[in-house]
């Protein structure tokens, strides 16, 4: 009851998103130990020319920590999207 009356005041959110997470060859290796440290890997599957791609399942409050992530392991070079909110 406390978090329905907090809610309209403070955005929590507790709900759990479904993002799709691309990485270039070049930094996959890497970038699989930590998002596989930050979120649920749901799915995964390597590309023939290098890249994973990877279904993550998170907080909808982290998607913007998981975005920054990406940015930074796969050096700009990375594609985040939501597949399921």
């Amino acid at each position: 009851d406390t978090m329905k009356a907090l809610r309209p005041l403070i955005p929590i959110r507790f709900e759990e998103i479904r993002v799709a997470v691309k990485i270039p060859a070049e930094h996959a290796a890497k970038a699989y130990g930590d998002i596989d440290a930050f979120a649920r890997i749901e799915q995964e599957e390597w590309q023939k020319d290098g890249s994973w791609i990877c279904v993550v399942k998170i907080p909808g409050g982290m998607q913007q920590e998981l975005e920054s992530l990406v940015r930074k392991v796969s050096r700009g070079g990375g594609q985040v999207r939501v597949i399921q909110g």
